[in-house]
């Protein structure tokens, strides 16, 4: 089978080009997403360990005297 591009009625440069184009705007939403849901569990894992209560208490136990 041949593509457009070996035939020569379109320019193969330009068609390869719009095609990683098309790719890359494809899989940017998909990144977004994952970065987005990769900082969630983040924050998630600081504030869990913040708020653990052996952390709270040790933390509470350096102002007593």
């Amino acid at each position: 089978m041949f593509d457009a591009c070996d035939r020569g009625h379109i320019n193969c440069g330009s068609l390869k080009s719009e095609r990683s184009t098309m790719i890359m705007q494809a899989h940017r939403p998909v990144g977004w997403i994952l970065l987005g849901a990769l900082l969630a569990y983040l924050v998630y894992l600081s504030f869990t360990a913040y708020l653990n209560p052996a952390f709270l208490i040790g933390y509470a136990n350096i102002f007593s005297c």
